[in-house]
């Protein structure tokens, strides 16, 4: 329902080691499940429980294979076609188990045992006969392919890197050129990946990872049916071919105009979210943000994106202004600091640096579709995100004066020149703006340059050096540890715009990191977190960089639908089992 980022990925096939679709539809067991799903008013029957959304362009064929596709279509899909080992529960706001019932951690916080559900069962919509067939149960066997599959770098995915960092082995395969890559390799017993039997799961870690247990609710993380994936290929999640275990089926698959999902009958109960209502999902692609507010009113979408060009003429409508809501986004924007070279390499011109910067002022004068200020570095909805209010500098302008004068430039005398490099010249102006204000800076002093800090996966990617830049971060599962990771000084990370402008040393606050790596009670990580983000936004922060502020996303929701839009917004999910759609509103509007 919240889909923003877009990727582009290139695929490989698999060897095909069994032939004939004949074959595969033998797999599929003799009993399956029509779908005849209806809610009534009164004794009238009016059919299914729908929601119509949107995503901004067409799912590509194998766009939704976990350990492949990423674009904008993507995470809703995934996140409800196929089972996690854990997820994050939108209500409870909190890693629960999922196709696992419980799971076990060595006193090294190295390997990890799930102990697996033996009821979640591999599904096949069958078009011809419109029914949901049972193919076979889910097993550890399939989490083992996926996972090392997750670790094949000739599938491009740009989260294999993050796997790579963490299960032992993984990084042996994945950094193995593509052209010396095998399935011997891949799928031999280089990962440490195992299944003892067919109901568990055995992962063991590079390194302590408390965060482990958020990272398995990823996409990349979950299972893949091997003998489905190795006769068809990248092609396997095609309509005909495509086998699922979560709470909806994939019915249709039109790529000029919808997809369908309908709910899996065949899931058990206590694996759907208990208030939701949805049978049926229709996903309608859109080839423009103008087009989707057209359709939104006349009422051919239960929830519609808004593009920021239009908010000022909903808040101006009576009925739409009802039915706008504000979404915090999962990522968050920040100057950088080089480490490297003067005058960045003095930790008391960084904290002065970020301590000039009215947040709420710079929001509104360079952001127009608004946002959260934030001192500190993981976002307000994120887990672990609400931080006590004196736990970080914020705007001190009278703070940042006696910071400078400590690092020797009083009124920022002596201060060497500060390149900055952006690709919001707004937001690059305004910080220079108040370091003349507030530090007494000559303007000459700063040298302000346009460009594309996109992180690349391009091996040879080199990326300007600068003194300070301003980019972003976006948290890749639920935890405070997607975001502060990046300052661990041992942290191996392959996002570009980090590991290459900076490398941040060793200090005290790496110990605070190391405790947290190794604490797995939530209250213990939760005062470790708010201890570390203290470390380094606080007083005697660090500020390896300056946070600024977390963006706004809107969405037009109609009355009739209700969910956990904020906390499913953040994460970049979208359980749809979890919406509730009052059709007897919502039909009566027509």
């Amino acid at each position: 329902m919240f889909s923003r980022s877009t990727y582009s990925h290139r695929m490989m096939g698999f060897r095909f080691l069994i032939s004939g679709l004949g074959v595969f539809l033998a797999l599929l067991f003799s009993f399956g499940s029509s779908y005849t799903n209806v809610h009534s008013r009164g004794s009238q029957q009016i059919g299914p429980v729908s929601l119509e959304i949107s995503v901004p362009e067409p799912p590509r064929i194998g766009n939704f294979d976990t350990t492949i596709g990423y674009d904008a279509a993507y995470f809703p899909i995934v996140e409800n076609l196929f089972l996690g080992l854990t997820d994050y529960d939108p209500h409870q706001q909190a890693i629960v188990p999922e196709i696992s019932t419980h799971w076990e951690v060595s006193e090294d916080n190295l390997t990890w045992i799930f102990h697996l559900r033996d009821d979640v069962n591999w599904v096949h919509y069958a078009a011809e006969t419109e029914t949901i067939n049972v193919v076979r149960p889910v097993t550890a066997h399939d989490f083992v392919f996926g996972i090392k599959r997750a670790c094949d770098n000739r599938l491009g995915n740009s989260y294999s890197p993050m796997i790579a960092e963490s299960i032992q082995g993984c990084d042996l395969v994945y950094n193995t050129p593509i052209a010396e890559t095998t399935d011997d390799l891949v799928y031999g017993e280089s990962i440490a990946v195992s299944a003892p039997d067919s109901v568990t799961l055995v992962i063991t870690l590079q390194k302590p990872m408390s965060q482990f247990l958020a990272m398995t609710a990823m996409p990349i993380m979950r299972a893949q049916p091997q003998e489905v994936v190795e006769q068809y290929g990248s092609g396997w999640t095609a309509n005909a071919t495509l086998l699922s275990n979560g709470p909806y089926v994939q019915k249709l698959f039109d790529p000029d105009t919808e997809s369908q999902f309908i709910r899996n009958e065949f899931l058990p109960s206590d694996l759907f979210k208990s208030d939701g209502n949805v049978d049926v999902v229709y996903l309608k692609y859109m080839t423009g943000i103008g087009i989707e507010l057209l359709m939104y009113q006349q009422k051919e979408l239960d929830s519609a994106r808004v593009s920021p060009l239009d908010i000022e003429f909903i808040r101006s409508d009576e009925q739409l202004s009802k039915e706008l809501i504000e979404i915090n986004d999962n990522r968050i924007l920040y100057f950088g600091f080089n480490y490297d070279r003067a005058p960045f390499d003095n930790i008391h011109v960084r904290r002065a640096f970020s301590a000039i910067i009215d947040r709420q002022l710079f929001v509104e004068n360079t952001w127009f579709q608004g946002g959260i200020p934030s001192a500190h570095l993981t976002p307000p909805d994120f887990p672990n995100g609400e931080l006590p209010n004196e736990s970080s500098i914020g705007f001190d302008p009278v703070y940042a004066r006696t910071q400078l004068s400590l690092a020797g430039y009083p009124d920022c005398k002596g201060i060497s020149t500060i390149e900055i490099i952006t690709q919001n010249m707004a937001m690059a102006e305004f910080w220079r703006d108040s370091a003349v204000q507030y530090l007494k800076c000559d303007p000459s002093v700063f040298v302000i340059g346009l460009d594309d800090l996109t992180p690349s996966m391009d091996p040879d990617y080199t990326p300007p050096t600068a003194d300070t830049w301003l980019t972003g971060f976006r948290g890749d599962y639920p935890d405070a540890m997607a975001f502060l990771h990046i300052f661990h000084c041992e942290t191996a990370t392959q996002y570009r715009e980090v590991s290459y402008l900076f490398q941040k040393p060793c200090t005290a606050v790496d110990t605070l990191f190391d405790n947290l790596l190794m604490e797995n009670d939530p209250e213990k990580r939760q005062t470790l977190i708010f201890a570390i983000e203290e470390a380094l936004f606080g007083e005697e922060g660090e500020f390896p960089v300056a946070p600024l502020f977390v963006p706004k996303d809107y969405f037009l929701v109609k009355p009739w639908l209700t969910g956990p839009f904020q906390i499913d917004g953040v994460m970049g999910m979208t359980h749809w089992d979890a919406y509730h759609v009052d059709m007897e509103v919502k039909d009566s509007s027509s």
